[in-house]
């Protein structure tokens, strides 16, 4: 009983209110509920869940943490049934998965949103968009503040980099890093400051988000200041997602007093907007340099287009 107030304690320090783990890394979301079931299981092979020696709010605090965490696993998985690359996260194993969440067994609707936890789901059809729209977490933090992830279907179109899972720290430094990121980038400088050991330095990026959805379509625009320090700008990113999932739009730009900036009059602060394709995905630049176009494995073409950027190709 007194190991169990423990770990009654230990669920409100590690799970965020809308059921998100604290550092916001979906593999450590699938082992907290692995975690979770097992305390479950062993309970109740034991009998002692019946038992005066376990109070019934801590069984009640049990049974609550699953029903909130379960869901966020779902809402970070991609069609493949495999996670999405935020914060540390890898893919992991679409069985392994599948069975936690058997094995939870929680039936709840899958969350469009986890503002606690600072992530989005948009989708249309097919398709679908995840964002970032959280600060970096206290230890083992990246950079990633508005960064997406797309698929369709069981194919990934953009990712993001992910943890590296060498021992080298070079790697995992450039893992945590906004250019492995897709999102926008000021001079090629983190939008928050993560030391090497992983923790937060002093520049963390503050991120605001808001949401409408109407008739299937979905509008959301992501703010965060991590640039203002150092270049007086702040990054905003907004992003349409049709009811069809046949047509992803999106608006980056850099404000400065709350304005749109025109950043050729400030040559010192470059910016690059990186969309990571996955390794199964074939690109190829039109003649013309005005779009890219995305060829998945299963064959279905996709067209990126930009306009007041330049448009490249280059190795991720």
């Amino acid at each position: 009983a007194r190991t169990l107030r423990l770990l009654e304690g230990e669920l409100k320090a590690q799970i965020n209110p809308d059921g998100g783990v604290r550092d916001r890394n979906p593999a450590n979301q699938v082992t907290l509920i692995r975690h979770l079931v097992d305390i479950r299981a062993t309970l109740n092979a034991s009998g002692r869940e019946t038992t005066r020696t376990i109070p019934k709010d801590i069984r009640a605090s049990l049974n609550a943490a699953l029903r909130h965490a379960t869901p966020m696993v779902r809402m970070l998985r991609h069609g493949d049934g495999k996670l999405a690359h935020f914060n540390g996260g890898v893919e992991s194993d679409p069985g392994l998965i599948d069975l936690v969440l058997a094995q939870a067994n929680i039936r709840v609707r899958t969350p469009r949103r986890a503002a606690d936890s600072g992530y989005e789901r948009l989708g249309g059809g097919r398709c679908l968009v995840l964002v970032d729209t959280g600060s970096p977490a206290q230890q083992n933090g990246h950079a990633g503040a508005a960064s997406l992830e797309l698929s369709f279907g069981r194919e990934r179109l953009v990712v993001n980099c992910g943890d590296s899972r060498t021992a080298d720290p070079a790697w995992r430094r450039a893992g945590k890093a906004t250019a492995a990121h897709s999102t926008l980038s000021v001079a090629d400088t983190n939008s928050s400051e993560i030391q090497n050991d992983g923790g937060r330095g002093g520049r963390i990026a503050s991120v605001t988000c808001e949401r409408n959805d109407a008739d299937g379509d979905s509008w959301l625009t992501v703010s965060h200041d991590g640039y203002k320090a150092p270049f007086g700008l702040t990054h905003r990113r907004r992003l349409y997602v049709s009811a069809s999932g046949e047509d992803v739009r999106g608006e980056d730009a850099l404000l400065q007093n709350g304005q749109a900036d025109n950043l050729e009059t400030q040559p010192e602060c470059p910016y690059t907007i990186r969309f990571h394709l996955h390794p199964a995905v074939a690109a190829s630049l039109s003649r013309d340099g005005e779009a890219v176009l995305l060829r998945p494995p299963s064959g279905v073409g996709w067209r990126f287009r930009a306009a007041g950027a330049a448009l490249e190709l280059a190795e991720s």
